[in-house]
């Protein structure tokens, strides 16, 4: 194919016009397909953190109640020489509390809230290059 477009006849432009704006429409589709597929496993990675998170904090609040009861049990007991107990719960609670919080953070960066941000950058570029192929020079 010849590069020297002043050699080229009008439907040769056409025909090579129009076989470069099929490619781009076929890379686009490509790229645009390609980053659906990663933002899909990115919200999909999301969302698992997300659900491991709330499982977490579930878990947290039973420790919780767990914890309280134990205190009242051992606030009661103070006379007969009570044992720690509400101490463990205490410290499940709040490794069960850590844990949740990192997963729905962890969670949250990972769930895409603009999809297809490549892909639409890149039509914004080809766009652009287009309009100034096609305004005429000044003179």
């Amino acid at each position: 194919m010849a590069t020297d477009y002043d050699e080229l006849s009008i439907p040769d432009l056409a025909r090579r016009l129009a076989e470069t704006g099929r490619l781009l429409v076929q890379k686009q589709i490509e790229l645009a397909k390609q980053e659906a597929r990663e933002d899909f496993q990115s919200t999909v990675r999301g969302v698992i953190f997300l659900a491991a998170g709330l499982v977490l904090l579930l878990f947290a609040v039973v420790c919780l109640l767990i914890a309280l009861t134990a205190a009242t049990a051992l606030l009661l007991a103070l006379f007969t020489g009570g044992n720690p107990l509400w101490l463990a719960g205490i410290i499940w609670l709040v490794l069960f509390a850590l844990g949740g919080g990192l997963c729905l953070w962890l969670g949250k960066q990972r769930v895409r809230t603009r999809p297809l941000s490549l892909t639409r950058a890149s039509l914004e570029e080809d766009l652009e290059w287009a309009r100034q192929r096609l305004t005429p020079p000044e003179r």
